[in-house]
């Protein structure tokens, strides 16, 4: 904390950091096929998901350099700072309250997903909609490949974005300092590194580009209805300003039929870091999280997170009339 005596007096100096974030909607589509196949020996396929993306707050610090000093614990001397920061959002400059329109879109953008799957050994019939099916092996593996959120969004309303380029500025009684509205924040630090409340503005829109990733997977048919999976996601950094998806690889177990599923996986985030999760899958219901742990409390909390999904597969009308009808498939 700033109030750290041993830290006092001392002189730092930083190159290039930055920092993102960013929450969007998207509305898309995928088209997939079948590349090749042998049947009950391998089957290769592919898809691609074209999406309009639809953004809705974001910000964002991006830092060339900056030399800054901490006298104590009421003082900070920043000697020079060059970089920008922006955001799009409601930053309280029309009523005095900021964040009170989080789903408006302040911006579009497009992107896509794609990737490949190969199976091996997968078996004809073995995802139709019958008992049969259920005993049997789907595959003895498969292997997949794919590009993950490559896209930007293009923020223009209710943006702002801010230079620096070498300017000082003191900020005095700073463990107390306190600002109502992003837009005061703004005003304030303008003020202190130019002497202007309007000397730093610079633009009113900027680009921001998806935390984009290659991921690797590899999922093994122990037995009919028990798998292992690993998965591998490593982040690609496209563009300037961007967040970045955390690297991640993740070991499972799962236990897969057509009507109930349950899944337990342990994750390294940054390749170090461990979370156990679980998920299960009823029906046409998935519910799950990745930080079990931060639920429990058994160990250390350094995030938390919940997904929920809901998803019906449209069968083949006539294959709807006799639910035993194997035309339909379970997965």
């Amino acid at each position: 904390g700033i109030d750290y005596v041993p830290q006092h007096n001392t002189q730092y100096s930083h190159g290039a950091f930055q920092t993102a974030m960013m929450q969007w909607g998207e509305l898309g589509g995928t088209i997939g096929k079948v590349i090749k196949e042998k049947r009950d020996k391998g089957q290769l396929t592919g898809a691609v998901t074209v999406k309009l993306l639809l953004g809705f707050q974001s910000a964002y610090v991006d830092a060339s350099s900056v030399d800054y000093n901490v006298p104590s614990k009421e003082l900070l001397v920043i000697n020079s700072f060059t970089g920008t920061y922006g955001h799009a959002l409601d930053d309280g400059s029309d009523d005095g309250e900021d964040f009170n329109k989080p789903l408006k879109i302040r911006g579009y953008g497009a992107g896509f997903d794609m990737g490949v799957t190969y199976y091996r050994k997968k078996v004809h019939g073995a995802g139709d909609c019958n008992k049969t099916a259920e005993i049997r092996k789907k595959y003895q593996y498969r292997v997949g490949v794919s590009l993950i959120d490559f896209g930007m969004i293009s923020y223009s309303k209710e943006t702002q974005t801010y230079k620096f380029d070498g300017q000082s500025a003191v900020f005095a009684g700073i463990d107390t300092l306190k600002y109502n509205t992003v837009y005061e924040l703004d005003r304030d630090l303008s003020n202190k590194f130019y002497g202007d409340p309007e000397a730093s503005a610079a633009d009113s829109k900027y680009k921001m580009f998806l935390p984009s990733a290659m991921s690797i997977q590899f999922d093994y048919c122990i037995r009919p209805s028990v798998y292992a999976n690993a998965t591998l996601i490593q982040p690609v950094s496209i563009g300037e300003i961007k967040p970045i998806r955390p690297s991640q690889i993740s070991f499972s177990a799962r236990y897969e039929t057509r009507r109930f599923e349950v899944a337990m996986p342990l994750t390294l985030y940054s390749y170090k870091y461990p979370h156990l999760g679980i998920a299960v899958r009823y029906g046409v219901l998935v519910l799950g999280t990745d930080r079990l742990g931060s639920f429990t409390g058994l160990w250390d909390a350094t995030g938390y997170n919940l997904f929920f999904g809901l998803k019906w597969n449209i069968c083949d009308p006539d294959a709807r009339k006799n639910k035993n009808d194997p035309n339909c498939p379970a997965y």
